[in-house]
């Protein structure tokens, strides 16, 4: 089965970001779901056309490497200039990621150095933004391939070599599934990229779990 590759839709989003608010992610008791269904719409502005895998097994395929790690931070990423409709920039954000275990193929540091992992989906939401939502020490899993440094021709990335310190490599999740992580208080997995959570261990994300398996809580 072919891989159909994220397209970014924000249509008219691009002229009302800047006013957009920020959901506010509250921690609740166990027995409620709020905390998960709130950070499933943290990119609130951001959706895709994309095939969604059958297993987490199909999601391995698609990706160059498969990691489980905790958050360490988030900072300030690379420029993107819109070539189509003006020459609007928008500032990616960057997750660093503490390497926990490497599920499947060859990451690029060893276990307990730092991966950076972009996310380029929302106009709305900024570094400051993400460290309000998600939780430092939050368990998260990725599925993820090199980030480019050239784009097509509706973006052009000013400095490609930002946001994390010289000579380290830049990746991203492949599809709105490749990014998973625990909400400890509800028990549950929320994919914030896909606005998609169910009630599972965050192990369940990695290959061989079943965490893509009899759809999301919130269908």
């Amino acid at each position: 089965m072919k891989k159909i590759f994220t397209t970014i839709v924000l249509g008219s989003l691009l002229l009302s970001a800047g006013c957009a608010q920020t959901p506010t992610v509250t921690s609740l008791p166990k027995a409620s779901n709020l905390a998960s269904k709130q950070l499933a719409q943290f990119f609130f502005d951001y959706s895709a056309d994309y095939e969604v895998p059958l297993s987490t097994d199909e999601l391995a395929i698609w990706s160059e490497f498969v990691v489980q790690g905790k958050i360490q931070g988030f900072t300030e990423g690379r420029d993107w200039q819109m070539k189509l409709g003006g020459t609007r920039t928008t500032t990616s954000t960057i997750m660093q990621v503490i390497l926990s275990k490497v599920a499947e193929g060859r990451a690029p540091v060893p276990e307990g150095q730092v991966l950076y992992v972009e996310f380029n989906q929302s106009i709305a939401q900024h570094a400051e933004d993400f460290r309000k939502a998600f939780l430092v020490g939050s368990d998260v899993v990725l599925y993820l391939e090199t980030a480019p440094d050239k784009v097509g021709s509706h973006y052009e990335i000013l400095n490609p070599f930002a946001g994390r310190p010289s000579g380290q490599s830049l990746y991203r999740p492949v599809g709105p599934l490749g990014f998973a992580i625990e909400v400890a208080p509800d028990e549950s997995i929320v994919w914030p990229l896909a606005q998609e959570y169910k009630t599972s261990d965050i192990s369940e994300a990695l290959p061989d779990g079943n965490a893509l398996e009899g759809g999301f809580s919130s269908n």
